[in-house]
């Protein structure tokens, strides 16, 4: 703002030649306290004053209120810049909008910075804040990064403008900080640190057959949950292999290739990087990455989620995988017979390459034997590859696509999971859909062995309550209810259904967990024939196969028919929360979070009350390191 006559606080920017004020940023006048880059005038003229110089003068003086007439007759004196040491605080005056009157013209006085400053308020501010300056909202351009800590006393000249607020007479910075970071606004003039943040440190856990994680001797078990203290964003386990996302981003697998032969690409690392035959693959890195049509990327991308293969027990040749970044891409590679890289190809590949032609960014994907499915931000679903069982819900007269197709019907998604060779969706109302083969009834309806070739309801009975979570195992289905209970449907020759039967079901049954518990999330696998319960407590029950330990149970059993308790993850150190259990055929992962409070204790903020006495070296300078 400008004026020639103010009285004001916590200015900013602005220029004048009569004013009061404490704390002034960038400014120039001829009186004033706490300043930080000024500009004192030339001195008064000497000699008597001409006609029009005397009336501008007594015109002035009648502007000023009688308590600031003896600074008003200061300013027509010659100045000095005042000693920093000497400068005290005065104290908080009224409203400035009381006092102030635009100037018919005003010079402004820039600082000497190398680019002037671009955002100046043009009018007085409407209202005196209520409590304390109101934050500007920081533009799309700022990185949200913490800075280090604030500079405890004043500095040079700041390296951007400061942003204004309209309605507050104290400009605000908007220092380079996250959100969770920047310490709340008080109005008491105490510093006062923000909510406590949580975050959570994730490991992984593995248990069953020890080739899927890359460990020899091949047929050798891991009978119990074995903790692995390392880091993750992500695990899940394929046929015969496994993938890891680590902390960084960087995706690493493991696990068994039978012969290169017949190796089509699911892990997606060259042959040349991997062993065959009677060898075993520990955490081989995933280093190489191609753009849309096998171009080049030009940069390394950054992954939150992993898809692994799935294939028939045994198998480890005809399969594919998934990656989606950091910024919703998605990559795949590995077999294409039927075009379920969605490539707009049925060639092979074995490095994961950018998918073409989704209009929006992937939030989860599933992978069935040799279709893909891949859930957009929007709620739409895009799929390819083989719909010879309509997997792809594409009607009876397509066989396969290869390129990225809607699923028609399907809106508000916020669920897909696959088994083999169908899949199963829940939109935000809580409505379940399938699409594929039915032969072991897991659309919860007899159709004959009849598939679903188009997105069809699954009716689960509204008496158990409304669909809070589905999942998808090899051939069966498995449907959480918001009142903590799971139904299931489909195949059960592993008990996996968790009846305390070994018998198919082509109606919803209800899952016998001990105790009656409820039930928050479900852990399966398109290539599994185990089930995981993660009860509200976060321990964790097991049903279905068994003959490799894959669930984590140190029994004799192949199958159990009745969820039972994992005694064994009493082995991790911390156990806040269960985050995820995925499994296949032959063996399971389960990621376990350690969930972390973080109170901000480094940048603290001032915000003056009533009657604030802060001193120039109390009041913290937020600057901007490096780009607004």
């Amino acid at each position: 703002w400008s004026g020639s006559t103010a009285q004001t606080s916590n200015a900013g920017w602005w220029s004048g030649s009569t004013a009061q004020t404490s704390n002034a940023g960038w400014w120039s006048g001829t009186q004033t306290s706490g300043a930080g880059w000024w500009a004192p005038p030339a001195p008064a003229a000497s000699g008597p004053l001409g006609g029009k110089a005397r009336r501008r003068l007594q015109k002035a003086a009648k502007a000023v209120p009688p308590q600031q007439q003896p600074q008003q007759q200061q300013a027509d004196r010659a100045w000095e810049r005042p000693a920093w040491d000497a400068w005290q605080p005065p104290a908080w005056e009224t409203s400035w909008s009381d006092a102030w009157s635009p100037p018919p013209k005003v010079v402004v006085k820039l600082c000497p910075c190398t680019d002037p400053p671009s955002l100046r308020p043009t009018d007085a501010p409407s209202v005196m804040p209520s409590e304390g300056p109101t934050p500007s909202p920081l533009p799309a351009d700022v990185t949200r990064e913490p800075t280090d800590d604030p500079t405890e006393s004043p500095t040079g000249s700041p390296s951007v403008d400061p942003t204004y607020s309209p309605t507050t007479r104290v400009p605000t910075y908007s220092p380079t900080v996250r959100e969770s970071d920047v310490p709340s606004l008080a109005a008491s003039g105490v510093p006062s640190l923000a909510p406590s943040r949580q975050d959570e440190a994730c490991d992984y856990l593995y248990w069953g057959a020890q080739e899927g994680r890359g460990e020899a001797p091949l047929g050798s078990d891991q009978e119990v949950p074995d903790f692995v203290d390392r880091p993750v964003r992500d695990a899940c386990a394929g046929s015969r292999h496994s993938f890891i996302i680590d902390a960084d981003g960087t995706p690493y697998v493991s696990g068994f290739i039978e012969s290169f032969n017949a190796y089509k690409g699911h892990m997606g690392v060259p042959r040349d990087d991997l062993e065959e035959a009677m060898e075993v693959n520990e955490w081989v890195p995933v280093t190489e990455f191609r753009g849309p049509g096998g171009s080049d990327l030009g940069y390394t991308p950054e992954f939150n989620r992993v898809y692994p293969g799935a294939g028939a027990p045994g198998n480890s040749r005809d399969m594919h995988s998934l990656l989606i970044d950091v910024r919703g891409y998605v990559y795949t590679t590995g077999n294409n017979d039927m075009g379920q890289l969605c490539h707009g190809t049925t060639d092979n590949t074995d490095v994961f390459t950018r998918v073409p032609g989704l209009p929006s960014g992937a939030t989860a994907a599933a992978v069935g034997l040799d279709f893909t499915l891949i859930l957009l931000g929007d709620g739409s679903v895009w799929g390819c590859g083989s719909n010879e069982n309509g997997e792809l819900g594409l009607g009876r007269d397509v066989v396969s696509v290869d390129v990225p197709t809607r699923l028609p019907v399907l809106e508000d998604v916020v669920e897909v999971h696959a088994g083999l060779t169908f899949a199963v969706y829940r939109d935000a109302a809580g409505t379940v859909f399938g699409t594929g083969s039915n032969l072991f009834g897991q659309m919860c309806v007899s159709t004959e062995g009849e598939p679903y070739t188009s997105p069809t309801v699954i009716d689960v009975g509204l008496d158990v309550g409304r669909v809070q979570m589905v999942m998808a195992g090899r051939e069966s289905t498995y449907y959480l209810m918001t009142n903590g209970k799971v139904m299931a449907c489909g195949r059960n020759d592993e008990g996996q259904l968790g009846d305390g039967t070994r018998e198919d079901s082509n109606e919803p049954v209800k899952v016998i967990l001990p105790n009656n518990i409820d039930v928050r999330m479900i852990g399966s696998g398109p290539s599994s024939q185990s089930v995981f319960f993660v009860a509200e407590e976060d321990t964790v029950y097991a049903a279905g196969a068994n003959d490799r330990h894959q669930l984590g149970l140190s029994i004799d059993d192949d199958c159990v028919t009745k969820p039972r308790l994992i005694e064994g993850m009493d082995v991790v150190p911390f156990l806040d929360r269960v985050e995820k259990v995925c499994s296949s055929g032959t063996h399971t992962l389960a990621i376990v979070c350690q969930i972390i409070t973080k109170t901000p204790t480094s940048v603290p903020t001032f915000v003056p009350s009533q009657s604030p006495t802060i001193s120039p070296s109390d009041k913290p300078t937020y600057m901007p390191t490096n780009e607004p």
